[in-house]
């Protein structure tokens, strides 16, 4: 639990998972904008429930801080791999109900 603004505020690390094909190395325009629309929806589900992102969300600022997961997944026999971006790392924040902080 951290405290912003007077308030404490549950902190959360989300892994939100990605699944999105890996064909070229640098990544494309079209798959970056197909993980940016993935994370959005994902933080748009929990935004319901109170979260924020207390870290920055898109493409470039997750590949450079590492927080985007690429891995190969492994089809017939194991012989055949295809690049995936795998999922991305998030931090999220809200405040907790009723908490407020005495300065």
């Amino acid at each position: 639990m951290s405290q912003q603004s007077g308030r404490a505020w549950e902190l959360a690390e989300v892994t939100i998972p990605l699944g999105v094909p890996l064909n070229d190395v640098p990544v494309d325009e079209a798959t970056k904008q197909c993980v940016q629309s993935l994370i959005e929806s994902y933080l748009q589900a929990v935004r319901k429930e109170g979260w924020t992102p207390l870290s920055p969300r898109d493409w470039d600022a997750l590949w450079s801080e590492g927080r985007i997961e690429v891995c190969v997944r492994t089809a017939w026999l194991g012989l055949i791999g295809q690049a995936e971006i795998a999922a991305a790392m998030v931090r999220l924040g809200r405040p907790v109900p009723n908490s407020a902080v005495a300065v």
